[in-house]
């Protein structure tokens, strides 16, 4: 929006970001919303506000990299644009429209979760010119949109803009003031938005700046407000609850501690270890949840500065959310990280830990700052200390190499509780040695934990496993010494077949009919024909289970015993006793091992392990990480096994058409994968062939496909699109830049979709069909879309350069008036 022009009296075509707030408020919300008379939120969402950039409150496109977006791609195609209100800026209407916007993104990139900006997450803000309307006439307090104190009882926090940072305007304006105290009223967070303070003053000269431009010339009589009626209707709120005088104190107060924090996370900039004693000693501390240095407030210090943070997060109970970028001209070493680890131990509070390099940042010239190994060390010594930590993030940290690795798999080994569901080390410089000791941790942990003692619940499998078998005549001795007469059940749940353990003979027809396959006919540990024991009565003992388990795994060739169907048999028993099912130690639902050399063998073949015990993981990304066909085959019987696993990125990997085959049947078992990114994956017509088997088969419920860079050709989308045609569940396909130049092509593509009832979204940009073919492409296309109801978007750019497919073109927007035919937006990023 800020890249708008509108029309200025006397100044001709004006960029909106160059106006002031008020300016912008009178020249564009006013206009656009005159019809409606609805505040500008509504009017967008009921199509009375149209832009190119959303459709129905769901954002059209990434926004792509420019200045107005701080320079970077941001993701949120497909996401809303409003929800309910998380954070409520209080602003002056003298700010360049700009400025604001511009405060409110560095505050948006410095949340934990949103990758420095590019990553989308529902968060809010709620900013007067937007949200009130703007055509109302009369007192303030019969406004529909008045309850500003309402709002900010529900708001996480108010956000004081303080700018410029020398001179700020909202202490003069009594709109700012007010708000500034419900939040205190109402004992919301109250946050000081301040631009980059460039200042080489000492923190005790800044801290005589702030007290005399922001504390002491702050007094509510002597402030401004656009409409004078407003002010005196605030005069008249303030002195009938708090008084004047009560008023302009207890603001004083609250802007006095929150302008110290301010000064204490610039003194940690600064280095300046000896500020940041006095401040803690006064008792000054970081009162928000997110503490987080990035942006133009990234890491750019040394060991003291990391020393003083760690003091600072010592004594700042309320920081749940640390968010720390190391610059380039870092100095910082294992000293300061090792200092900061201290501090982290046994933090009852920490849920969200980043340690990361900015995403943009060139790593060939980062000097230091570097999480490496030793590091690495330190920081798994916290980890068993920090049951409440929920994800962390070390991205980017080449240094940090497979030795680094195996210190963090150590420090998630010896956590008994882990609580950990987002783990990123994307870019860290593992090779598959690496990377197989984290995984490896990653998969013990889900087995031990479902391996319990008996007065949880065990669980054996699959058949022939040494492990298990050492773990089953552990877990029997141990019963054999307790008192445990428990009657239990042995139910098979796919062939109805339950009975009760009071006899040799009914074990023996369990174990007889376990060990012919007749018991399971899957190798997956989740798709198993289960045999649960439940407690019933005392006429059977608990320790006749573990013996036919023991029984199972000793039995002569069972590790290689197979079903009927070929498959090779497991048999999984559970007991359960008293108390629940145990979670897993490290419940993780995120892995993200981007840019490490996973590999073909030890690497890949960990992951399936992984992928086949692990009962929590649900999104999984490996984009470029050397994995090819082998690697996909060792990795096939934990990805056909996973029925947890939600969305896989295997893109800008060699996997060629073996592997994709392999792939596709390994999730054609699996049933759970609806999300499949394959991006730069080289994949050709026999590949697509095999995608378009398991489409056609609807056995894996996917609801996102993206083939973007692949030389599928014509050919490949002739063998592709009849499975997308035969398909229940596809609703987003992504076929950018497939080499597909044929109208056959464009036809096969065209045919496909006809079929298809459920497919919302089609990008086929950057596929050229030049002269002629183009033209014949937009007929058939034209002429096999007329009738579909169900797709809404179809990306066109740069696949019809004729001018003879513009009346095709204009035929399909007619026939198909849901339809939204872009040609125009060009392709600006890959989504993940």
């Amino acid at each position: 929006m800020c890249g708008q022009t509108v029309e200025v009296p006397g100044k001709g075509k004006t960029v909106l970001g160059d106006l002031t707030t008020a300016e912008m408020v009178q020249l564009y919300i006013k206009p656009m919303t005159e019809k409606p008379k609805l505040d500008y939120v509504q009017a967008t969402a009921r199509s009375y506000c149209r832009h190119p950039w959303n459709r129905e409150s769901i954002f059209r496109e990434d926004i792509p990299e420019c200045p107005r977006s701080l320079n970077m791609t941001r993701e949120c195609k497909g996401r809303l644009m409003w929800g309910p209100c998380t954070f409520f800026v209080s602003h002056c209407w003298a700010y360049k429209f700009k400025d604001l916007v511009n405060l409110v993104i560095r505050h948006y990139d410095a949340q934990p979760g949103t990758n420095l900006g590019r990553s989308y997450m529902p968060i809010y803000y709620w900013t007067d010119v937007f949200a009130v309307g703007q055509h109302f006439y009369g007192d303030f307090k019969d406004h529909p949109d008045s309850d500003f104190a309402g709002v900010i009882r529900a708001s996480q926090a108010v956000l004081l803009t303080i700018l410029p940072w020398r001179s700020p305007l909202v202490v003069e304006r009594v709109w700012c003031l007010f708000e500034a105290l419900q939040a205190v009223s109402a004992h919301v967070n109250l946050e000081l938005l301040v631009e980059q303070i460039e200042s080489m003053q000492s923190i005790s000269k800044l801290h005589q700046v702030f007290t005399r431009t922001v504390i002491e010339q702050l007094d509510i009589k002597k402030s401004k407000a656009s409409v004078p009626s407003d002010k005196a209707f605030i005069l008249e709120q303030v002195e009938m609850t708090v008084g004047i005088r009560m008023f302009n104190s207890i603001l004083q107060d609250s802007l006095r501690r929150k302008v110290l924090e301010v000064l204490l996370i610039t003194a940690v900039l600064k280095n300046d270890m000896e500020s940041v004693q006095k401040l803690v000693r006064a008792e000054v501390f970081v009162s928000s949840n997110v503490l987080s240095f990035s942006g133009y407030t990234a890491f750019s210090t040394d060991d003291r500065g990391l020393k003083a943070l760690a003091l600072v997060i010592k004594h700042s109970p309320n920081v749940s959310k640390l968010l720390l970028h190391t610059t380039e001209d870092s100095r910082a070493k294992v000293e300061g990280f090792a200092a900061l680890m201290s501090a982290l131990k046994n933090n009852s509070s920490l849920t969200d830990l980043t340690l990361a390099k900015n995403p943009k940042d060139d790593l060939r010239t980062h000097t230091g700052g570097w999480v490496g190994p030793k590091a690495m060390e330190s920081l798994a010594e916290m980890l068993p200390t920090n049951s409440k930590l929920r994800r962390l993030d070390l991205s980017r940290n080449i240094k940090m190499g497979s030795l680094g690795f195996s210190y963090l798999a150590k420090g998630l080994r010896q956590s008994e509780r882990s609580g950990i569901t987002e783990l990123d080390v994307s870019e860290c410089g593992a090779d598959a040695r690496g990377v197989s000791a984290l995984v490896d941790v990653l998969a013990a942990s889900s087995v031990s934990s479902a391996m319990s003692q008996h007065k949880g619940l065990s669980m054996f499998s699959p058949v022939g496993s040494g492990f298990l078998k050492q773990r089953a005549a552990s877990e029997r001795k141990d019963l054999s010494k307790s008192d445990t007469s428990l009657p239990l059940v042995i139910r098979d749940r796919s062939l109805d077949f339950d009975a009760k353990l009071s006899s040799g003979r009914a074990m023996a027809e369990i174990k007889a009919r376990a060990m012919s396959g007749r018991l399971s006919t899957r190798s997956s540990m989740d798709s198993y024909s289960s045999i649960d024991m439940v407690q019933r009565s005392k006429s059977s003992s608990a320790t006749q289970a573990h013996g036919l388990a023991a029984g199972l795994f000793d039995s002569p060739g069972s590790s290689n015993r197979t079903s009927p169907s070929g498959s090779r048999s497991s048999v999984t028993i559970l007991m359960t006793a008293s108390k629940p099912l145990a979670q897993p130690r490290v419940p993780i639902t995120i892995l993200n091992l981007s840019l490490n050399c996973v590999g073909n063998n030890e690497g890949a073949a960990a992951l399936g392990g992984m992928l086949r015990s692990c009962r929590t993981l649900e999104r999984l990304t490996l984009r470029g990480c050397d994995i090819g066909p082998p690697g996909i085959k060792a990795m096939c019987a934990g990805l056909s096994a996973s029925h947890s696993l939600s969305c896989l990125d295997l893109s800008h990997n060699p996997l060629g058409d073996t592997g994709i085959e392999l792939l596709a049947g390994a999730l054609k078992a699996s049933n759970s994968c609806s999300v499949l990114l394959l991006q730069a994956c080289d994949i050709r017509q026999d590949g697509a062939a095999a995608l378009g088997t398991l489409l056609a088969s609807n056995s894996c419920p996917l609801q996102e496909l993206s083939l973007a860079c692949n030389p599928l050709t014509s050919l490949g989308a002739g063998a592709f699109m009849p499975g997308v045609r035969a398909n229940h569940t596809l609703c987003l396909l992504d076929m950018h830049k497939c080499s597909i130049s044929s109208k056959e092509g464009l036809g096969s593509i065209a045919q496909g979709v006809q079929g298809n009832k459920v497919l919302r979204e089609l990008d086929i940009r950057d596929n050229q069909l030049k002269g002629s073919e183009g033209e014949h492409g937009a007929a058939l296309l034209a002429d096999n879309l007329v009738g579909n109801t169900t797709l809404k978007k179809l990306y066109m750019y740069n696949v019809l350069s004729t001018m003879g497919a513009s009346p095709h073109l204009a035929k399909l927007k007619s026939a198909c008036t849901q339809l939204d035919v872009d040609t125009r937006t060009p392709r600006t990023t890959y989504h993940s």
